[in-house]
């Protein structure tokens, strides 16, 4: 029963909009599923060929869920320490969370809407612009 309610698949095509995929059933000799819905919370379509997991309500095909990638030898974690928290975005571009050292890295461009308040130092190895894209070399 269970084999019949989760399966695994690869994405044959994905609709941003409606947040869904559908999935290649890889021991259903090329079935293709309805659109399934992603699950949400969190906004990450998979590309078209990722491997994914689904869950289907017991009645075939037709109406389920892709729960999304998972971990496997064809995509492994991009970090084995479990004391690290890491988000991968796909483009070379990350965010990681060391909870030894408790220091937040985030690897991409960072844009702010709203105010920032920093308590504590901040240095910088490059240019420092204000917003009109002047160097701003004065001290406070």
């Amino acid at each position: 029963m269970l084999k019949n309610i989760v399966r695994i698949g690869h994405v044959s095509s994905a609709n941003a909009t409606k947040g869904t995929v559908r999935v290649v059933i890889d021991d259903q000799q090329g079935i293709v599923t309805n659109e399934l819905p992603l699950l949400a919370g969190e906004y990450n379509m998979p590309a078209v060929g990722d491997l994914v997991l689904c869950l289907f309500l017991g009645n075939g095909i037709s109406n389920g869920f892709c729960l999304g990638k998972y971990f496997s030898t064809v995509n492994p974690p991009p970090v084995t320490d479990p004391k690290i928290i890491y988000k991968d975005f796909g483009d070379g571009s990350y965010i990681k969370y060391d909870k030894t050292s408790k220091t937040l890295t985030i690897k991409a461009d960072v844009a702010i809407e709203g105010d920032l308040s920093v308590t504590g130092n901040i240095s910088a190895t490059g240019t420092i612009l204000d917003t009109l894209g002047n160097t701003n070399n004065h001290s406070h």
